[in-house]
């Protein structure tokens, strides 16, 4: 048991007296400081992922559920031929898997606590899944959606599973502006071909004094995104590299991905109106937080990304 997992357990040890708090989310404007706080402990982490990956279960602390929990290692998801740990580490409590909790934590730390997120109004790009169902129970007034099919119109509602799905596309979206305290998405946006017209809309429809949160493919040593494919004037997908397609809760086919992003994505948030645009990471595995456990160099620390609307 490491030092921090031990202290939020209330065992002090020579590590100093117990925990009352998780420790927080490290925000970065550049890359230069955001490679300071990563770089140091890159080989020790890199290290311990690879032996977490070899396991079935691992232990830790799951920062939704607040308590130590089992996570389950691997989630299906491969890259290369490494467990990917970021779409696994599942906590099999509450059932988010790493990146989730990483957003999620996020969130309620943007909210100010638990008590404050439920009185906040949310809008959530995604319905069928584990991490509606949670944030459900703790968001008061949560609004969210699925994209369903092209032809449906934003804010129409269809049924999806035995449930009533209300479609949105995030580059029209139905909603009036400034509806929401906090918009949320997670590995959405590299799946959208217009994203700068997605992001737009979003802080659209995001409130002054209000933030987006959201996760994608982050690749920290670059500042221009990896563009993998783009879409021509009449329709068609033009590949860049060799197709990647992702999971999509309402579709086995899966989501092509357009992009990966770089450091220019800060830009992009400025630019779509945000005043404020940063990178977050949390490199505490005892937490359940890793990196994905690639040999590919700078991709990618557990990390996520808030763009925050400046008050009136």
């Amino acid at each position: 048991m490491t030092g921090l997992l031990a202290r939020l357990l209330g065992r002090a040890g020579a590590g100093g007296a117990p925990l009352t708090v998780v420790p927080g989310i490290r925000w970065f404007s550049d890359r230069g400081a955001y490679a300071a706080y990563v770089e140091p402990t890159r080989p020790e982490r890199r290290a311990r992922e690879a032996e977490i990956g070899g396991r079935r279960v691992t232990t830790g602390f799951c920062t939704f559920c607040a308590a130590p929990r089992t996570f389950v290692v691997s989630a299906g998801a491969m890259v290369g031929t490494n467990i990917n740990l970021r779409e696994g580490l599942i906590c099999r409590r509450c059932r988010l898997r790493n990146r989730l909790r990483l957003l999620f934590k996020a969130i309620e730390d943007w909210s100010g606590g638990a008590a404050a997120l439920r009185a906040r109004k949310v809008y959530l790009a995604e319905r069928v899944t584990s991490f509606y169902v949670r944030m459900a129970e703790r968001v008061g007034d949560l609004t969210a959606s699925e994209y369903l099919d092209p032809a449906f119109r934003s804010g129409s509602v269809h049924r999806r599973r035995g449930r009533r799905v209300r479609h949105e596309d995030l580059c029209r979206l139905s909603f009036p502006d400034e509806s929401f305290d906090l918009v949320v998405h997670g590995d959405v946006l590299e799946h959208l071909a217009d994203d700068g017209a997605a992001l737009a809309e979003m802080r659209r429809v995001t409130r002054r004094g209000g933030a987006m949160l959201f996760s994608v493919p982050f690749l920290h040593d670059r500042v221009e995104h990896e563009v993998r494919a783009t879409l021509a004037d009449d329709g068609r997908i033009v590949h860049h590299l060799p197709a990647v397609h992702h999971g999509n809760p309402v579709s086995g086919e899966g989501s092509l991905a357009f992009r990966a992003y770089g450091w220019a994505l800060l830009d992009d948030l400025r630019r779509a109106g945000f005043d404020r645009a940063e990178v977050g990471a949390l490199t505490e595995l005892d937490l359940g937080f890793a990196s994905s456990n690639s040999d590919y160099a700078d991709y990618m620390e557990p990390m996520v990304v808030r763009a925050l609307r400046a008050p009136a």
